[in-house]
């Protein structure tokens, strides 16, 4: 996941005062903070922060602001290797924050000002691998449609954050894929007048048909509005806690959005979890805006549901995009390199029997594997999947062996599995034992169970009870008469196990509890039961295979699944 961005940094010097001072009047009792700024430098910061991979286009003079910036950039993780060292000084932003929180700001230039056209081709290669384009506008105009073309021109999305607004010139519009102006920028975008009579609505979808991409009005308190073809969609408001500082709210709702989109979530997605940064950046005294520290890629709970829409069709290159700049591409290069060593070496190992017979291997660890990605990803671990396996399996070959109908014995086995993860999970969050010293307990304690139970004997399942047949048809069967149904579950399993993390509520808070999980609990997400529900779904995982590989083999043992923790 890799974010362009093109736009200003600023030394942000900050006044608190008890009211903002009316023309003529001198305020005293105010509070100095000076710090970093600029809307370019806040979007890189923020989206590095949420785990993205930066890279920053802006200008700075040879001064002490300018190494301050430098400095900024390197301890956060932001590639700066372009950025422009001006004749000019560093762009100074003064700020008055009011006790409400609302702010005026004034801002002199200096060294963007010599951030042009030209400084913008050397960065096009950054542009061209990223997945999206962040461009601001506190730079030259020049240089917003020189970055906005070079995007349009190698198929990166474009996002800009038009701030502070300013008409565009016509030749800019076809080149943004999403605008995202507030309610004050967008009838200056659009060349209106303050009397223009257009509501929200009118505004977003006028901005809409010039880029022909899409456009978010952010509307503070009330939300944002989204507008896709003929289609304009509210995006409620995210319960923020008590408002100290506004600024900077908008460029954390920026770079969380950008980093939604880069990851491929649909725009409605990216603009609920913008809105929850925005959010949680108002509640802070800052001078540079703080969406928590999130690495390497912490999620925010919403809340609320997420409605899956259908993104902008500049959208659908993105998990292209997303496979050749991963760092997972090169795991799965190694993959098809030892496929075609393994096909030099011995010219069968690609028939289909063959490879149909290794899916069929390793569907019974991959199916666990799905279950154990949630606890890793939660920051913890699961020694226990093959213990869990193996009294699931004994627990439903007994119950099919006592008459049981083998779907209600399965049921029942996938619960034991799931009870097995639950007691993981509450030993963990209830009673706070690290999750490596519970489950290398349970890992004993369940097996032994299995072998208690059965009283260390295989339970032999002959196909003249009634039931049996069909319950070996699941393992031993073929989807099409070619395909294991072990590797279709397999496959089905892994297909909800991504849903999950990808599109649910859940997989986004999971996520976010791995990656900072105090920054989680602050904004609202409940880790425990994140973590406590990773442990249930591991749990069912795991037994999961009771499903295809019991019903493969005529008996169910104790003993199976050694070693796979």
């Amino acid at each position: 996941m890799k974010i362009a961005v093109v736009g200003s940094y600023g030394a942000g010097l900050t006044m608190r005062v008890p009211k903002a001072p009316a023309a003529g009047e001198t305020v005293s009792g105010g509070v100095f903070d000076p710090g970093p700024g600029g809307k370019g430098s806040n979007q890189a910061v923020g989206a590095a922060r949420l785990g993205a991979e930066v890279c920053l286009l802006t200008a700075v003079g040879d001064d002490d602001f300018g190494r301050a910036a430098r400095e900024l950039w390197r301890r956060e993780g932001v590639e700066a290797g372009h950025v422009l060292t001006a004749r000019a000084p560093t762009m100074v932003g003064f700020i008055l924050v009011e006790p409400s929180g609302e702010n005026r700001i004034a801002i002199a230039p200096g060294a963007l000002d010599e951030l042009d056209a030209a400084a913008v081709e050397p960065f096009r290669a950054e542009i061209a691998s990223a997945d999206v384009l962040v461009v601001s506008m506190e730079i030259p105009e020049e240089a917003v449609v020189a970055a906005l073309r070079a995007g349009r021109e190698t198929g990166t999305t474009t996002l800009l954050n038009p701030a502070p607004a300013r008409p565009l010139p016509e030749d800019a519009w076809p080149l943004i894929d999403v605008i995202t102006p507030n309610q004050t920028e967008a009838p200056v975008l659009l060349g209106l007048g303050d009397e223009h009579g257009l509501g929200d609505e009118d505004l977003v979808r006028t901005l809409c048909e010039r880029t022909e991409g899409a456009a978010v009005l952010t509307r503070g308190g009330e939300g944002a509005l989204i507008a896709r073809g003929a289609d304009v969609t509210r995006v409620p408001p995210y319960p923020a806690g008590t408002v100290v500082d506004t600024t900077g709210a908008g460029d954390s709702f920026t770079a969380a959005l950008a980093v939604a989109l880069a990851e491929g979530r649909d725009l409605r997605q990216a603009a609920e979890f913008a809105a929850a940064a925005g959010a949680h950046t108002v509640t802070i005294a800052k001078r540079h805006p703080r969406p928590a520290h999130q690495r390497p890629a912490e999620r925010l709970d919403w809340k609320r549901p997420m409605t899956s829409t259908t993104a902008p069709a500049r959208e659908f290159s993105l998990p292209l995009r997303r496979l050749l700049h991963a760092r997972e591409s090169g795991v799965f290069a190694a993959l098809v390199l030892l496929f075609l060593l393994g096909t030099a070496l011995s010219p069968s190992f690609a028939q289909s029997d063959n490879l149909l017979s290794v899916g069929q291997q390793i569907a019974q660890i991959g199916i666990m594997a799905v279950g154990a990605t949630f606890v890793i990803l939660n920051g913890e671990i699961d020694l226990s999947v093959g213990s869990t396996y193996a009294l699931s399996a004994i627990s439903t070959g007994m119950l099919i062996s006592d008459g049981w109908s083998w779907p209600l014995a399965m049921g029942a086995g996938l619960a034991v599995g799931a009870m097995a993860g639950l007691l993981n999970g509450l030993a963990v969050v209830v009673l706070g034992v690290p999750s490596f010293i519970v489950t290398l307990g349970t890992l004993s304690v369940f097996r032994g169970v299995a072998l208690l139970i059965s009283d260390g004997a295989p339970i032999s399942l002959s196909s003249s009870q009634p039931g049996v047949a069909e319950f070996n048809l699941l393992g031993q069967g073929r989807l099409f008469g070619l395909i294991p149904m072990q590797f279709v579950f397999f496959v089905a399993v892994a297909a909800v196990g991504v849903v999950l993390l990808s599109r649910s509520r859940f997989g986004f808070n999971t996520y976010a509890v791995g990656g900072n999980q105090e920054a989680a609990r602050l904004v609202g997400v409940n880790v425990k039961r994140v973590k406590l529900t990773a442990f249930v779904l591991s749990g069912f995982a795991a037994a999961s295979p009771v499903c295809s590989a019991c019903p493969s083999s005529p008996t169910c043992r104790a003993s199976p699944a050694r070693g796979w923790s």
